[in-house]
């Protein structure tokens, strides 16, 4: 029987445990298709942000100054959020409401780093009888990786993410050799005679 047929039908299995969604059952953990939604400042970052589509969203306003890392975080958890909070707060992409997801990053990316050094000193395989066995850090580190990834590009810190964003760049204040040069060319511009 297929799932989309059982529509008005209960069914009392503990195996299968399936949910409404409109006129079809879908079993529990199906996903369904389609994107992620970004939020309003990756629209703005990449330059695809339209007032008529996004105008009833709501979003976080961006954290400006210097935000301390969680207590509860790991000594290399804590090295991690130093390193990337300044940028995120620069780019506008970290806000309030996020420090606690970008600071679990940060704790699986620590995670990784660490178990990384120890599989440094303990090798990748280890001897139980005859047999040769992965060190189980290998899938811990692979994990811990994996979830850093999923939550940094969250925050538009993949490769392909940085891809998309179009950054405008910055305002340099002018020095004097820049200001010189600006005179220069406005007084040397040849003048029309009319």
């Amino acid at each position: 029987m297929r799932v989309g047929a059982m529509v008005g039908r209960t069914t009392c299995s503990p195996a299968f445990r399936a949910v409404k969604i409109g006129d079809y059952f879908l079993e529990r953990n199906t996903k369904l298709m389609g994107r992620n939604p970004k939020s309003m400042q990756i629209h703005v970052l990449e330059g695809t942000y339209r007032p008529d589509r996004h105008a009833g969203t709501v979003q976080a306003e961006p954290v400006s100054g210097d935000l301390r890392p969680p207590s509860w975080l790991s000594i290399d958890g804590k090295r991690v959020w130093r390193r990337y909070v300044m940028q995120l707060t620069k780019l506008g992409t970290l806000s309030g409401t996020d420090v606690d997801l970008f600071a679990s990053g940060c704790q699986e990316l620590g995670t990784y780093i660490r178990l990384t050094k120890e599989l440094r000193t303990e090798g990748m395989t280890y001897m139980r009888g005859d047999l040769v066995r992965a060190n189980p850090k290998c899938s811990l580190a692979r994990l811990a990786l994996a979830q850093a990834t999923i939550l940094f590009s969250k925050f538009g810190m993949s490769p392909v993410d940085r891809m998309r964003i179009r950054l405008e760049p910055q305002a340099e204040e002018n020095d004097a050799f820049t200001r010189f040069l600006e005179q220069a060319s406005t007084k040397n511009r040849p003048r029309r005679s009319g």
